[in-house]
């Protein structure tokens, strides 16, 4: 579901670029919030995308009838955590905790359990430089092959190069395929030096393998 949010907001980025409409940039807003009701890390994609657009259109974005759309489309978006407390006064077992107590609300929000922004709760994992090296590693391995057959790469990088044969033609600074890359590279780089799983273990092995946008 995260890929699906992700992949969303990438397509709402482009769009805005294209037709720069207010509605574009709130229906983006609210992609995060619900990205952020189901999984944090969607931010570290979502923050460098947010940072450029606004470059794009300020005065529209950053008045005080823009800002106010886009915090409540923002707040919308994560109005799926209202029904947690609701859930959670008949919660089955392996759920996820008592969510209807503030605490255990929280506990839940901020993901404690195996710590914010993080996949491991263990204190085993590998040190950051490495673990960054070696994730970077099996993520590129699994997207060469398995999840792009060899096109992904060769595709990605003929696209990125076409935006900036694009951008040049019309000299203007503002390539979308720049700021989609810088946010993929931003979230992989961050992701994995946050994601501290123990790589020698096969199951965490398998999970960094796979994981990413």
């Amino acid at each position: 579901m995260n890929n699906m949010f992700v992949s969303l907001l990438t397509y709402l980025t482009v769009l805005f670029h294209q037709r720069r409409h207010l509605k574009l940039a709130c229906a983006g807003a609210m992609v995060i919030g619900l990205g952020l009701s189901n999984q944090h890390t969607i931010v570290l994609y979502a923050l460098p995308l947010v940072v450029w657009i606004v470059s794009l259109e300020p005065r529209m974005l950053l008045s005080g009838v823009g800002f106010s759309k886009l915090v409540v489309c923002g707040v919308v978006g994560l109005t799926p955590y209202i029904y947690l407390p609701l859930a959670g006064r008949k919660a089955a077992f392996g759920a996820w905790g008592q969510v209807d107590t503030w605490d255990g609300f929280l506990t839940h929000f901020l993901r404690k359990e195996y710590g914010t922004f993080r996949l491991y709760s263990g204190n085993e994992g590998s040190q950051v430089g490495d673990q960054l090296v070696q994730a970077l590693l099996l993520y590129c391995q699994n997207f060469q092959f398995e999840s792009s057959l060899y096109l992904g790469a060769p595709l990605g990088l003929l696209g990125l190069g076409l935006c900036v044969r694009e951008s040049v033609k019309a000299r203007s600074v503002h390539c979308y395929g720049m700021a989609l890359a810088i946010a993929f590279t931003f979230y992989m780089v961050v992701f994995h030096c946050l994601s501290n799983l123990p790589l020698d273990q096969a199951l965490y092995f398998e999970v960094s393998r796979v994981c990413g946008v």
